[in-house]
């Protein structure tokens, strides 16, 4: 629901994650999900380069990324190259500093935006 309701509102979705690529592609393939998401990257490449490269492709500024993920890993590759981050609170979310913005679930994500100084690449 989560990324189809990103999708419909014109929000490019990718996924960047230290599982192995092909991997990923065939779980989003399966679950139906691969036309909401623009591209997927997995490892063996870092997340801050899957950043940097979807920046320079699809000529994107840092201001226009927002970075939603529930680690520190996740939380260093969005400071690295200046986007905004939304840290997930879950029970297993390994974070060494809470970030700035936060949610618990997907839910809450529409009443964080109004927070964050996010624009999107239209605007």
């Amino acid at each position: 629901y989560f990324i189809k309701s990103l999708f419909n509102a014109g929000i490019l979705v990718f996924i960047s994650s230290a599982t192995p690529e092909l991997y990923l592609k065939n779980l989003i393939k399966k679950r139906n999900f691969s036309k909401y998401i623009c591209d997927i990257y997995g490892s063996p490449k870092r997340k801050e380069d899957h950043i940097r490269f979807i920046m320079k492709e699809k000529k994107i500024l840092p201001k226009e990324i927002l970075y939603i993920g529930d680690s520190q890993d996740d939380f260093d590759a969005a400071m690295a190259v200046g986007c905004e981050f939304i840290g997930v609170i879950l029970k297993n979310s390994r974070f060494k500093n809470k970030p700035k913005f936060t949610i618990n679930n997907f839910y809450q994500i529409d009443t964080i935006f109004e927070d964050i100084n996010f624009k999107k690449k239209d605007d």
